[in-house]
């Protein structure tokens, strides 16, 4: 991004490289504060009201926890994995074998297959 932005913290002009960008519906919208005063802003909101922050992440936690202790579970299963397993699989998969498939078979999700393959396609053209 170019141009430059005040922080109303800390009063100084920074580029907007060292504000937090995001986009949304209607383009790209930059954060008042930079990156630097924004982590203390949060860092001392912690700090004044720790219950309050216990209680959003015991909320999210909450919400979220299937998908938390499948990607745990997935990670897990992945790292038990040997190198020969990982080979055969993508052989299966040059043999026309669906990811799906491979992915059921070998206790994996779909995502992790797509990884072994873009690591096996990097290590045969190089990155």
């Amino acid at each position: 991004m170019d141009g430059r932005r005040t922080c109303p913290d800390c009063h100084r002009s920074k580029p907007l490289d060292e504000f937090y960008a995001w986009r949304d519906g209607s383009g790209t919208r930059v954060d008042t504060y930079c990156k630097e005063c924004r982590k203390m802003r949060v860092a001392q909101s912690q700090r004044r009201h720790p219950e309050a922050n216990r209680a959003a992440c015991r909320r999210y936690y909450a919400g979220h926890r299937d998908e938390i202790r499948a990607r745990r579970r997935e990670r897990y299963r992945s790292a038990k994995l040997s190198e020969w397993e990982v080979d055969e699989a993508i052989a299966r998969l040059r043999g026309g074998a669906s990811r799906e498939y491979v992915a059921e078979e070998y206790g994996v999700n779909v995502r992790t297959v797509q990884r072994w393959l873009k690591a096996e396609r990097e290590t045969i053209q190089g990155p």
